[in-house]
């Protein structure tokens, strides 16, 4: 055992070295840390758990990309609240960072410059099927909520179920806040 001491001291060493540079590079890396910061919040809040995302153009970002996914069996209702709430958290973390703002193409940002979805489906990989939303994403200023069949694997009524992000924001506002 005491020949690989060093061995196993030295992989330690390097691995606890990574793992603080790894960290010191998303505080570095604002958009990083508000899209970390944001995902942790989602993943306490609403059991969301990002699966992608990104901001290209680092120096004047015009978009923001932020995939999630949720083992939840929800309809139209709820997911409205989920949805409209985590998008409007996003929006204010971007819009009230300090740091970020220089980056940012403009300012504020809104629904426009950002690309944002919820896949909802089950522990078995499938997504849920109807009356329970699957997939439920920003597009042209709307909100549209998908439902799956897994029997055929596709979506039915792809774009049928859609609402302006505004009146969906109103619902949300009047409703639970």
């Amino acid at each position: 055992m005491k020949k690989y001491f060093p061995f196993l001291f030295i992989a330690f060493a390097f691995f606890s070295l990574s793992c603080s540079i790894q960290k010191l590079l998303e505080e570095e890396d604002p958009v990083k840390r508000i899209v970390s910061s944001h995902a942790e919040k989602q993943e306490k809040r609403y059991q969301l758990e990002l699966v992608a995302s990104g901001a290209p153009n680092a120096d004047n970002i015009d978009k923001f990309s932020l995939h999630y996914i949720a083992l939840k069996r929800i309809k139209i209702p709820e997911v409205r609240k989920l949805f409209v709430l985590s998008v409007e958290e996003f929006l204010n973390m971007v819009n009230a960072d300090a740091e970020l703002r220089p980056l940012l193409a403009k300012h504020p940002i809104t629904i426009e410059n950002l690309k944002f979805n919820i896949g909802f489906g089950t522990i078995d990989g499938d997504f849920q099927e109807p009356p329970y939303i699957a997939y439920a994403y920003l597009a042209d200023g709307k909100i549209c909520y998908c439902y799956y069949d897994n029997l055929f694997g596709k979506f039915i009524y792809y774009d049928d179920v859609e609402e302006p992000y505004d009146e969906a924001l109103q619902i949300v506002l009047e409703k639970h806040l």
